[in-house]
């Protein structure tokens, strides 16, 4: 199953991002950052994208990405395991 690339950045970090994040996280996934995630959907990212505009404030940006092999991370290994597992070339 394809993994897709969130990476949202809000324009004001003590803004509530939590229905965001909740909609984000029905998906299986892993944090990447901060405000990235990897997420496994069958979704296409112009879905998913539009899907969490729903949720973002007025000067919030998100972008929705395919993953593929290759990639590189450095820490923290379950990360790096979970990618390793459900990423394909």
């Amino acid at each position: 199953m394809p993994l897709l690339l969130v990476a949202y950045d809000p324009d004001n970090i003590e803004q509530d991002h939590s229905k965001l994040l909740d909609r984000i996280e029905i998906y299986s996934h892993v944090r990447l950052t901060r405000h990235s995630y990897a997420i496994i959907t069958d979704k296409t990212p112009e879905t998913v994208c539009g899907e969490l505009n729903k949720y973002l404030e007025k000067n919030d940006n998100v972008y929705v990405i395919t993953l593929k092999r290759p990639y590189d991370g450095c820490k923290p290994s379950l990360t790096n395991d979970w990618l390793y597992k459900e990423l394909t070339y």
